[in-house]
């Protein structure tokens, strides 16, 4: 326990736990990691599965999803629903990419969470 968070408060989508998911028009979506109680869902996107708008070295126009085969447009539109959907529940919402420096992002991530506790 940790500033009233228990170990079961927080979902993830590793080992022996859950995602987290919300029902919203008859879709289920699911979150990687988060942590209800303080309104906190992090995101973790491989960048084949999920495009980086902000990557400037993707091919936009030959890129394709590696499990869904959607384009860089429509996947990049559907993860955009899916964190404006929890962003509008109240959320704070953090998106990691698997080719960003993790070691910066990281101490951006502990920032957060520790405001959040307090």
């Amino acid at each position: 326990r940790y500033n009233g968070v228990e170990k079961n408060d927080i979902y993830w989508g590793v080992g022996h736990s859950n995602e987290w998911f919300i029902n919203c028009n008859d879709m289920s979506l699911f979150y990687d990691f988060t942590i209800p109680k303080l309104k906190l869902v992090i995101e973790y996107h491989g960048i084949k599965f999920h495009p980086n708008e902000n990557d400037d070295t993707v091919d936009r126009k030959n890129w394709k999803c590696l499990f869904s085969g959607l384009s860089f447009d429509d996947k990049l539109k559907k993860d955009n629903l899916k964190k404006d959907i929890i962003i509008n529940n109240g959320y704070t919402y953090i998106d990691v990419f698997s080719n960003e420096n993790l070691i910066n992002r990281k101490n951006d991530i502990i920032k957060i969470i520790d405001e959040k506790l307090k």
